[in-house]
């Protein structure tokens, strides 16, 4: 590679390595970091889901494209902008595909978000708080949870579940 010239890199103390340790120290830094970051369970889910054919892998990255779109930009609700959180589809899809991994589930949960009938906070069982945007529909109710900003999950709850968590804070 050129040499860098000496007055547009002061006090350098880069070092040149061999490519194949580069790849071998980023490779394990990205494993690392999938293993923090990602949910491997739910991407798990899903893949056993693919494999044992209870869904077709074209028409999961079709729902997945769906919802990766309508939340490039964010999805602007009463209390600010959502978007994706990290994969949240492999949870959702993992967790509620019966639910929502249909013609209309992306557009039930963008819907949601837009227009609640109410949004109250949530709190999970590690204490961390978020935002449950509840959707009151004739046939079922919708919950969209979402955190700093990101989905976290939604799913269609029981009745008893959603009395509960409408007892806490309504935020709006």
């Amino acid at each position: 590679s050129p040499r860098v010239p000496e007055s547009s890199h002061p006090n350098c103390r880069c070092r040149r390595i061999k490519a194949e340790i580069l790849d071998e120290q980023l490779g394990a830094k990205l494993r690392m970091d999938l293993q923090y970051f990602a949910k491997p369970r739910n991407y798990d889910d899903v893949q056993k889901m693919i494999a044992d054919g209870s869904i077709s892998p074209e028409k999961f990255e079709e729902r997945k494209k769906e919802f990766d779109k309508a939340f490039s930009k964010g999805a602007q609700t009463p209390l600010g902008k959502i978007v994706d959180g990290r994969d949240s589809y492999y949870h959702i899809i993992g967790r509620h595909d019966d639910q929502l991994f249909n013609d209309d589930g992306v557009q039930r949960i963008v819907d949601t978000l837009k227009n609640p009938a109410a949004v109250y906070e949530t709190t999970d069982r590690r204490g961390t708080k978020g935002e449950m945007y509840v959707q009151n529909s004739s046939d079922d109710s919708l919950i969209v949870v979402t955190r700093n900003g990101r989905i976290v999950t939604a799913y269609e709850p029981d009745p008893r579940y959603l009395n509960k968590q409408k007892e806490g804070k309504r935020l709006y």
